[in-house]
């Protein structure tokens, strides 16, 4: 061998150790990418090139990410550099001459490999971020079972809807009955005076009734009918006297219809109005006075109703100082002296099946001592004066709130219960008899709510 051929060789093996540090750094940078096993691939395939029949299995078979990236041509430029090689002496057993096989210099095998790298990276983020994309739409749009537990039953719907119309409805019924009723609340019809920007309850009846004007044409008067009242019976044949109370607004024509309701939403002219018209028992004697006469209004917080001030009796300087009621028929004129204020439930259902039956017209002889008594059980004052069974009883009832307890209402009654005056009685009363009983009688379901035990449990209930 001459010195030329050993000098050419030197040069190749120089050129190879020159050539495995780069390609080292290189795989270390891949390596960096986490791409070391595609490298590893690339060189096993290298290795495989000096056998034909491994070369054409490479050539049918090339590694999944060196397709994707190499040019098309690369089989074909790795077959002529293995020829070159092997016309050059270079049996390409070192690691840099099996890079170079492929056909391409060995830096640019690199940077190839690199981008392989880059590539497939970018191909993973990307999947990645298509993976999170469907899951979020997924979580945005749940499938056909999560639709039907989440989708609100139609027939849901269609109660909800009916049960949102029927509230619009019934309360539109209702703020029309309460303006209907607040423009009639007068005989008249007449609303309210407007005075200094002040709206100002017209009275229920004028105190004078002179001033009427009415065609009263041929009508016929019931015999011994006081000639005041006659004007007013003209108006309403149903009127049996007037009930008048000082220092109060009650001061009010009373009427007496077929039964205890008509005139509850009707006033004196008969025209529907939710605040009535006062109104005395219909089995309650007019020209000849039952035993207990019981005269109905109502009350409300507006102060138009007829029985407003009623409640004024639960204060004892009023009572005291007010004790007289004037109610006359249309056959005479009589004061009632007040002995009891008091307050009696009306449902048995709150009171053990028990009702004190205060509204009874006509009570029996042996039968008024028990009832007095009874009267005497609930009164908030009682005057102990001597009461018996030839006295004639007055009482005006009204609807009270007293004996509500929270969440539970008790329908009751305040009643105002006065005695028939004898001529040249005295209007004024005596303090010292008026009792001011603050443990009055009250239903049993008061007493249950409270925890109180009732000292009335013993005591006989009255009965006719």
């Amino acid at each position: 061998m001459d010195n030329k051929e050993i000098n050419e060789i030197e040069e190749t093996e120089l050129s190879a150790q020159d050539t495995e540090p780069q390609i080292e750094e290189k795989s270390d940078e891949v390596a960096d990418l986490n791409d070391s096993e595609q490298i590893d691939e690339n060189i096993d395939q290298s290795n495989e090139e000096d056998n034909p029949d491994e070369g054409e299995n490479e050539d049918s078979e090339p590694s999944d990410d060196l397709e994707a990236e190499s040019p098309a041509d690369d089989s074909e430029v790795s077959e002529e550099n293995s020829a070159e090689d092997a016309e050059d002496g270079n049996d390409g057993c070192d690691s840099g001459e099996k890079e170079i096989s492929e056909g391409q210099e060995p830096n640019e095998s690199i940077e190839s490999t690199e981008e392989a790298s880059e590539d497939s990276a970018e191909t993973d983020e990307s999947g990645n971020i298509e993976k999170k994309r469907e899951a979020f739409l997924a979580d945005l749009m749940p499938d056909e079972k999560e639709k039907k537990q989440r989708n609100f039953p139609k027939a849901a719907y269609a109660v909800f809807s009916l049960v949102f119309l029927s509230i619009i409805i019934v309360s539109g019924l209702w703020i029309f009955k309460s303006y209907r009723d607040f423009k009639a609340f007068t005989p008249s019809g007449t609303v309210t005076d407007f005075e200094d920007g002040t709206f100002v309850a017209n009275p229920l009846m004028p105190p004078e009734i002179s001033g009427i004007k009415r065609d009263m044409g041929d009508i016929e008067y019931p015999p011994g009918i006081l000639d005041k009242y006659k004007e007013l019976y003209a108006l309403n044949k149903e009127t049996v006297g007037w009930l008048k109370i000082k220092n109060t607004s009650i001061d009010t024509p009373v009427t007496k219809g077929k039964n205890n309701s008509y005139y509850l939403k009707n006033d004196f002219y008969g025209k529907y109005s939710g605040y009535g018209n006062a109104f005395l028992d219909y089995r309650a004697g007019v020209e000849t006075l039952s035993t207990n006469s019981v005269i109905y209004g109502h009350k409300t917080e507006t102060g138009l109703q007829v029985f407003n001030d009623l409640d004024k009796y639960l204060d004892y300087d009023f009572y005291v100082n007010n004790p007289i009621i004037e109610y006359g028929t249309l056959y005479k004129d009589y004061k009632w002296k007040i002995f009891a204020v008091y307050i009696s439930a009306v449902e048995s259902k709150d009171d053990n099946g028990y009702f004190f039956y205060y509204i009874n017209p006509n009570i029996k002889a042996g039968k008024f001592p028990g009832f007095i008594d009874q009267i005497k059980q609930y009164s908030r004052f009682f005057t102990a004066i001597d009461l018996n069974e030839k006295d004639k009883i007055l009482q005006l009832s009204t609807c009270i709130y007293e004996n509500d307890m929270p969440g539970k209402p008790v329908n009751s009654r305040l009643v105002v219960a006065a005695k028939l005056m004898a001529e040249g009685e005295s209007e004024d009363v005596d303090p010292s008899l008026v009792l001011d009983r603050k443990d009055f009688r009250r239903p049993q379901v008061w007493y249950d709510r409270y925890g109180k035990k009732n000292p009335y449990a013993g005591q006989p209930n009255w009965k006719q």
